[in-house]
């Protein structure tokens, strides 16, 4: 686990540390509920540590959870260009985090991930 990651909650964690020690002083239950927040939180920004395939013609998910869809879409915003879409489910327990992986470069950032369904 990379302490990089959850750096990126430490406001987060912050504020729920402060709501947990202040709401200590009116009942022990209510800092209870903000810990187990703070648990939650701890288990969203984790980085696991992934092993990479040496083999060079390996393809590797760019997140966690499970391939669901791979096909080629014209993209005409950016790219301008035929390219490929993969489509990844996350559930809960899958680490929240975009991984890029390459030969040249390799680099993780926690990042909220979006997908929009599109009709096919």
């Amino acid at each position: 686990m990379r302490s990089q990651t959850l750096c990126e909650g430490r406001w987060i964690f912050a504020i729920l540390a402060a709501l947990a020690v202040a709401s200590w002083w009116l009942t022990p239950w209510l800092s209870l509920a903000f810990l187990i927040l703070i648990i939650y939180t701890l288990a969203f920004f984790r980085d696991p540590d992934r092993i990479v395939p040496t083999d060079p013609t390996a393809v590797v998910a760019a997140a966690d959870g499970t391939v669901t869809e791979i096909s080629e879409i014209e993209e005409p915003e950016v790219l301008k260009a035929k390219t490929h879409r993969v489509g990844i489910f996350l559930s809960i327990f899958d680490a929240s985090l975009i991984a890029s992986i390459g030969a040249d470069s390799a680099s993780t950032r926690a990042a909220p991930i979006v997908r929009k369904r599109t009709k096919q």
